[in-house]
């Protein structure tokens, strides 16, 4: 939960200026950066009956998959020069992520007994909101201190192989 929703925030927080920086128009970075979470509610709508069909039932694979999707994607972001395959880039990248993120709460039911599933639940979003809450100044640090716009990624991939 927190590498999930930690990554999902690096996406929507910085993606915006990144792709400013690099296509060189509001216009081009607010478009692009919208398409990643637009795409979620797609992947939120299927993401049930893919788990179901995909893993009969079975949420635990879509753990290692996730990790194992994204983070590929995330260190191949800087180097995309064609504005075609960025776009079809953060269209998986985004149908991942959401996907894996609606598909915790049901995976969380399963681990846990019926009469602790309230904190559960609990425990999981704290876990998610300290996810969400330290991206921002996380990568924010490692862009002052590096004074390049790609080390961001390359913090964001290097979390996705540590717990991939």
């Amino acid at each position: 939960a927190f590498v999930a929703f930690l990554l999902t925030r690096f996406f929507n927080n910085w993606l915006p200026t990144y792709l400013v920086d690099t296509q060189g128009s509001t216009r081009e970075g607010g478009l692009f950066a919208a398409v990643f979470p637009a795409i979620g509610a797609v992947a939120r709508i299927v993401s049930g009956s893919f788990s179901d069909r995909l893993f009969s039932g079975r949420y635990n694979p879509n753990v290692p998959g996730f990790l194992l999707v994204t983070t590929p994607i995330i260190s191949l972001l800087p180097g995309i020069d064609s504005i075609t395959v960025l776009l079809a880039t953060l269209v998986v990248a985004g149908f991942i992520m959401q996907m894996r993120l609606v598909l915790l709460f049901p995976y969380v039911r399963k681990l846990v007994d019926r009469r602790v599933t309230a904190t559960a639940f609990s425990v999981l979003n704290l876990v998610e909101f300290a996810g969400t809450f330290s991206t921002p100044l996380l990568t924010g640090v490692r862009i002052e201190k590096d004074g390049r716009n790609w080390t961001e990624f390359a913090y964001a991939a290097g979390l996705g192989v540590v717990l991939a």
